[in-house]
């Protein structure tokens, strides 16, 4: 989805694999994550990877309506609720890198449509 519109995406069907994969030296821009996947939740993979990088920008993406559920992590983040439009995200997105890119760098236009397949 992000990565029609510009946006270098890695995605990781597991929190264990991600994890593994930033341990080997990848360094993210910002999370998006669900909070429901196998073995570990999104809060508990954004508390592991703000050892890492503190500050990171994070955007949970859920249905899961629970709030203790985002209770006690150490840094700002978003929530955004399913059902959602992939405008919705890239606008998110677009706002959180704004928050913590130095000014000068450009990003995707959050309102720019992907391209159609031909």
């Amino acid at each position: 989805m992000l990565d029609h519109v510009g946006y270098q995406v890695h995605a990781f069907y597991d929190p264990l694999d991600a994890q593994r994969a930033i341990v080997d030296g990848l360094l993210l821009d910002a999370l998006v994550s669900d909070m429901r996947m196998p073995s570990l939740t999104g809060a508990d993979l954004a508390r592991w990877l703000w050892q890492r990088q503190p500050g990171l920008p994070v955007i949970f993406i859920t249905g899961f309506a629970d709030p203790d559920a985002f209770t006690n992590l150490p840094h700002a983040f978003r929530v955004l609720r399913k059902p959602f439009r992939l405008k919705q995200l890239r606008e998110v997105l677009a706002e959180v890198l704004a928050e913590v890119l130095p000014s000068g760098i450009s990003m995707p236009d959050p309102i720019a449509q992907p391209p159609r397949p031909r």
